[in-house]
C-alpha cells in the first residue's frame, strides 16, 4: 500500500520515517521529481518539526527531531539545486516550505518568517542562469511571493544584505557582477517603504498577534514602589519597559522606521558589489525616485554617485550620477563644491547628438534654473558653452538651448550684456573653449555672437527664437516652459511647420530652370515644354 499520500497525523513515526526516506530519493523524470518534492513538503508540514525551539530533553524525541531536521535540510538542498536549473515548480515549492516552516516563539504562540530558509531561496535564485531568469519567473516571484507580504519584504531586506556582504568578501569571485545584478533586480521588485499608511496596509504571511497592552502596575506594586527610594523606584519601573522592548524587537517588520533602516542596509550592501554597466544605469535612475526619499540617511549614497560619475562621467551613467548628486544637494543638504564644474564638462556638441540628450538637458535645466544664487560668471559660462554647442546640434536641441538661455538671461539680469554688447570692427573672442572649470572660461569678457549665427538657421523655428533673444517684446513675456521644448523631434518640428498657414503667391511664373540664372549649373538642367 502506498502511504505517501496518507495523512501524516494518522501515521506512526516509523511509517513517516519510511515515507520520508522514500521521498528523498531523486527521480530522473522532471515532472515526477517535482511531484515527489511537493509531496515531501506536505509531509514535513504535518510531521511536527518545529523551528526556533530548543531540542526536546527526551532522548527519543530528540532523536526524532534530529532525523526530521536532517532530512528537511536534504529536501531544501534538493529544491535549491533545482531552482538553480530554472525550474519554476521548485521556486514555488521552496517558498511553500518557507510558509510551512515558521520560527516559533513564546511557546509557539508567535510565528515569524524563517530567515535562514528565505536566504537559501534568494541564494538559489541568484544562481539561475540569466537566460533562464525570464520575464515569466520575474512576474511570478514579484506578484506571488514578494509583493503580497510585508513580513517577507522586511526579512528579504536582511537576506539580500547578508548575501551581498558574503559575496563582497569573496573578492576573487568571478560571479560577483552577475550576483550583484540579480540581487539588485530582486530588490527593485520590492515596494519602497514610503509612508506608514502604505506599509501597514499590506498583509502578512504570518499574521502577527495584536499589540500587547502597555504595562500597568497594580495597586500592590504601586504601593511597594512608593515605599522605596526615588532611585530604586525608577529602576523598578524601567525594567518592564526594557522587557517589553525585547519582546517587541522581533516584530520590527510592523514598524516603518525599522523597515526603512533594513531597506537602506540592503541597498548599500548591494551597491558595494561590482555591477555591470546596464545594472549601474538602472540603479542610478532608480535610486533618486524610489530610494533616497525612503531611507533614514540618504547621504550615505553620495559615495556611490560620486564613484559612478568618476568612472562613467562622459555617458548616460555620468548624467544619471549627477542627477542623483543634485537630488542629494537640493533635498538632503549634501556639500559638493565640484558639482557645477563636472556638469560644465558634460556640455559639448557630442552630448547634443547622444540618445540621452533629453535626460541631460532636463537635468541641466533643473540645476541652472532652480538655484537662485548662481554667480554671474557661472551663468555666463554655461550660456556661452550651450550656444556654442547649439550651432552644430539638431534643431530640437537648438530650440531647447535657446529657451534655456533666454530664461537664464532674464532671471540673471547682470548677464544681459552678453547679447547687448556691441563692438566696432572685429575682435578676438576671449572665451576659453578648452577650460574645464566655468570660472576659468572668461565668459564675462565675451558675447553671445552664436545667437546671431542661429538667426540664420535653416529651421525657421530656431531662427525666430534666436531673433527674439534680448528684445523688448521678449522681456514682457513670461519665462519659457522648458518642458515644452524637451520632447521635440525632427518629425514634430516638420509637422509644426507643415501646419503653419502661409500666404500663397498669386502671381506665378513658370520656371525655365531648376536653378537660378546666375548659377553655374543653370545651363545643364532646364525645363522642356
Amino acid at each position: 500500500m502506498d502511504r505517501t499520500n496518507v495523512d501524516p497525523q494518522a501515521l506512526s513515526h516509523v511509517e513517516i520515517a519510511a515515507s520520508i526516506k522514500k521521498l528523498t530519493k531523486e527521480l530522473p523524470d522532471v515532472r515526477s521529481d517535482a511531484s515527489r518534492l511537493d509531496e515531501l513538503r506536505r509531509l514535513f508540514s504535518k510531521a511536527g518539526l518545529k523551528f526556533g525551539q530548543a531540542p526536546p530533553e527526551n532522548r527519543a524525541a530528540a532523536k526524532w527531531h534530529s532525523f526530521l531536521l536532517k532530512n528537511h535540510k536534504k529536501m531544501v538542498s534538493q529544491l535549491s539545486d533545482r531552482i538553480e536549473e530554472g525550474r519554476r515548480s521548485s521556486i514555488r515549492c521552496l517558498f511553500g516550505v518557507i510558509a510551512s516552516s515558521p520560527l516559533l516563539e513564546k511557546e509557539g504562540s508567535r510565528r515569524l518568517v524563517n530567515a535562514d530558509l528565505l536566504q537559501k531561496w534568494y541564494q538559489s535564485m541568484c544562481s539561475i542562469d540569466p537566460a533562464d531568469f525570464d520575464a515569466g519567473i520575474r512576474h511570478m516571484v514579484k506578484s506571488e511571493f514578494i509583493m503580497p507580504y510585508r513580513d517577507i519584504q522586511y526579512y528579504s531586506f536582511g537576506c539580500i544584505a547578508r548575501l551581498a556582504v558574503l559575496e563582497y568578501k569573496r573578492r576573487s569571485s568571478s560571479s560577483q557582477s552577475m550576483i550583484g545584478a540579480r540581487l539588485m533586480e530582486l530588490l527593485m521588485m520590492m515596494p519602497s517603504p514610503s509612508s506608514k499608511d502604505q506599509w501597514e496596509s499590506g498583509s502578512f504571511l504570518f499574521e502577527p498577534p495584536a499589540q500587547d497592552a502597555t504595562f500597568e502596575e497594580d495597586s500592590d506594586d504601586s504601593a511597594s514602589v512608593n515605599s522605596l527610594g526615588k532611585e530604586t523606584a525608577e529602576k523598578v519601573t524601567i525594567r518592564p519597559r526594557k522587557r517589553q522592548k525585547r519582546e517587541q524587537s522581533n516584530e520590527s517588520f510592523r514598524e516603518l522606521k525599522s523597515c526603512r533602516r533594513e531597506f537602506q542596509k540592503a541597498w548599500l550592501a548591494v551597491l558595494k558589489l561590482p555591477l555591470p554597466k546596464s545594472s549601474l544605469k538602472r540603479a542610478l535612475q532608480f535610486l533618486p525616485e524610489f530610494v533616497l526619499n525612503c531611507v533614514p540617511n540618504a547621504l550615505m549614497f553620495s559615495d556611490f554617485f560620486m564613484e559612478a560619475y568618476k568612472d562613467h562621467g562622459d555617458g548616460v551613467a555620468g548624467v544619471s550620477a549627477l542627477e542623483g548628486l543634485f537630488h542629494l544637494i537640493t533635498h538632503h543638504g549634501l556639500e559638493y563644491p565640484n558639482f557645477y564644474s563636472q556638469l560644465y564638462c558634460l556640455v559639448s556638441p557630442r552630448v547634443m547628438h547622444a540618445k540621452y540628450r533629453g535626460r541631460f538637458l532636463s537635468l541641466l535645466s533643473k540645476c541652472l534654473t532652480r538655484n537662485e544664487l548662481l554667480p554671474a560668471h557661472i551663468v555666463a559660462a554655461f550660456s556661452k558653452r550651450l550656444c556654442r554647442s547649439a550651432i552644430s546640434s539638431p534643431p530640437s536641441t537648438g530650440l531647447f538651448v535657446l529657451a534655456l538661455v533666454s530664461n537664464l538671461l532674464r532671471k540673471h539680469s547682470e548677464c544681459r550684456f552678453l547679447i547687448q554688447r556691441s563692438h566696432d570692427g572685429e575682435i578676438e573672442d576671449a572665451f576659453v573653449t578648452t577650460a574645464t572649470d566655468p570660472t576659468e572660461s572668461q565668459a564675462l569678457r565675451t558675447s553671445l555672437w552664436e545667437v546671431v549665427a542661429l538667426e540664420k538657421h535653416y529651421c525657421a523655428s530656431v531662427a525666430v527664437l534666436a531673433k527674439s533673444l534680448g528684445t523688448t517684446e521678449e522681456s514682457k513675456l513670461p519665462l519659457h516652459q522648458i518642458e515644452e521644448f524637451s520632447d521635440h523631434t525632427y518629425e514634430s518640428l516638420f509637422e509644426m511647420e507643415r501646419k503653419k498657414r502661409k500666404k500663397t503667391a498669386l502671381a506665378f511664373v513658370d520656371p525655365q530652370s531648376l536653378l537660378t540664372d546666375n548659377d553655374v549649373f543653370s545651363t545643364f538642367l532646364t525645363t522642356t515644354k
